[in-house]
């Protein structure tokens, strides 16, 4: 549902997802809605009508974020998949598919204190390096 925030209105409901939504954006000239969801798809709807435009569906689990880029050719959405893909609109197709490396990759653990030395095998099987 898209909201007045003057008023908190309701303005119009989009159906399409078939779990819950948890990012959606407008898009710097007003005429488009991206969304996306735990059903790890994204919606790009127009934002008159409610109609979908395209729907993207490359990610491996719930999209967590959307936006559009500022001259609003592109979306970008994180997933918890834990990339971060750069859509363009008007292909359809995925540009760029950004990766971070693991979350402890290259975390020197040589000097934590308060860990125990499974906790430390753990980090060290997750990127973690021991290095005085």
């Amino acid at each position: 549902t898209l909201w007045d925030i003057h008023t908190g209105a309701a303005l119009k409901t989009y159906h399409g997802h078939t779990k819950r939504i948890r990012s959606a954006a407008i898009s710097p000239d007003g005429h488009w809605l991206v969304s996306g969801g735990q059903d790890s798809s994204i919606h790009l709807w127009n934002l008159d009508t409610g109609e979908i435009i395209k729907t993207f569906s490359d990610h491996g689990d719930q999209v967590m974020s959307v936006n559009f880029s500022a001259d609003g050719r592109y979306v970008a959405s994180g997933s918890a998949d834990e990339t971060i893909r750069i859509w363009n609109l008007q292909t359809g197709q995925t540009e760029r598919i950004l990766k971070a490396a693991g979350l402890y990759e290259g975390m020197n653990v040589s000097r934590i204190q308060g860990l125990s030395e499974d906790a430390i095998a753990t980090l060290k099987q997750l990127g973690a390096i021991e290095s005085l």
